[in-house]
């Protein structure tokens, strides 16, 4: 007998076996929140195209890490929208792009019965610009206050509060029948980020502007336990339409105000992907209207880099993005502030958390 396992290969004939023999069972799985619609050939419709597109503010941003110790973390973090009109870049030129650092400390709040960890947040942009796009820091201290120590939400949430009152920059750039595409969802982490959300929300129907958001990607699944994307490409491909949408679900959480299906936006796109319209404007639009939108995105979204995806997501991915050598570089301009400002007892605090990372680089 020979000693000698495949567990690789054993693992995947596994997987494969499991997850080939699940059970068609179409429709979303269920919960409270929901209204789920079913799954089928006849519930798709067809995108059609169009001539007039409109004008659509792409929303997204990243960030990292920099440096980390047990009781602070500093980020960079970018945020970076663009308005586009079919596959016109028409606002703003030069791209607009805000850059800020953030420092969270944690701090131990002690009385006499109980110690707990509180948080204090401070906020560097790089630009004095840049201050009136950044998000207030004491919603950030809000919206952390009542997460584990260990929760990595407390370190996108400057970041992700920050996109949402970008958005509310973008939307100054829009008219009326104009969209604004959120990169992700709608879905929001706390109250604190409701609060923003709603606001934009609030603003834009005011304006006439949809809000809607595009994920390339969800942890959805069907009653059969089937990833919902997956799923819905197989069915589509009993129509014969090239651009098309699908119904799936409404209200998927208190926090997801979003009236989500699942779209394709190309022919020849390899990827369906999840969709959102904010819901209270979705339940007053007509079908037509839902049309004008896919079709508007549609137009932009013929790059050959990503077939079907849109054109300003891909070029506010890359803008927003925060890259590992752009995390090194801050990294190294930090520590050689901090030896100029003689700041030993804090660099001793960094190192004594990195040194995990550094036995790794010795022995990788």
């Amino acid at each position: 007998m020979k000693n000698t396992l495949d567990p690789l290969g054993d693992l995947a004939r596994d997987l494969n076996k499991t997850l080939t023999e699940l059970p068609h069972d179409d429709v979303l799985l269920p919960s409270k929140y929901q209204k789920a619609y079913e799954l089928k050939p006849s519930n798709f419709i067809e995108v059609l195209t169009t001539d007039t597109p409109n004008k659509i503010a792409f929303i997204d941003g990243g960030n990292g890490t920099i440096v980390k110790s047990p009781n602070f973390t500093i980020s960079l973090n970018r945020i970076y929208y663009s308005v586009f009109q079919g596959k016109k870049r028409v606002y703003p030129i030069p791209n607009f792009r805000v850059e800020f650092l953030s420092c969270i400390r944690q701090k131990i709040k002690s009385t006499s019965e109980q110690s707990q960890i509180t948080h204090d947040v401070t906020l560097f942009p790089s630009k004095n610009s840049h201050k009136s796009y950044i998000p207030d820091v004491n919603d950030i201290v809000a919206g952390i206050s009542n997460v584990t120590a260990d929760d990595p939400r407390i370190y996108t949430l400057p970041r992700s509060l920050g996109e949402w009152r970008l958005a509310l920059t973008a939307l100054d750039a829009l008219s009326s029948g104009d969209i604004i595409v959120m990169d992700g969802s709608l879905t929001t982490f706390n109250k604190i980020e409701a609060k923003y959300a709603h606001l934009l929300f609030e603003k834009a129907q005011i304006k006439d502007v949809t809000v809607c958001a595009i994920s390339k990607t969800t942890h959805l699944l069907t009653r059969g336990g089937e990833p919902l994307l997956n799923r819905v490409s197989d069915i589509s491909r009993q129509t014969t339409y090239g651009r098309w949408r699908i119904n799936v679900v409404s209200g998927v959480s208190p926090h997801d105000p979003g009236f989500v299906m699942a779209i394709k936006l190309h022919p020849n796109a390899q990827f369906p992907f999840r969709f959102e319209i904010l819901q209270t404007q979705h339940e007053q639009m007509s079908n037509t209207r839902i049309n004008s939108i896919l079709a508007s995105l549609a137009v932009n979204s013929e790059d050959m880099s990503f077939l079907g995806y849109p054109y300003g997501l891909i070029d506010a991915d890359r803008f927003a993005q925060v890259r590992r050598d752009e995390i090194k570089l801050h990294a190294g301009l930090l520590e050689s502030k901090m030896r100029t400002l003689h700041l030993s007892k804090i660099m001793q605090q960094i190192r004594g958390f990195q040194a995990h990372d550094r036995l790794n680089e010795v022995t990788s």
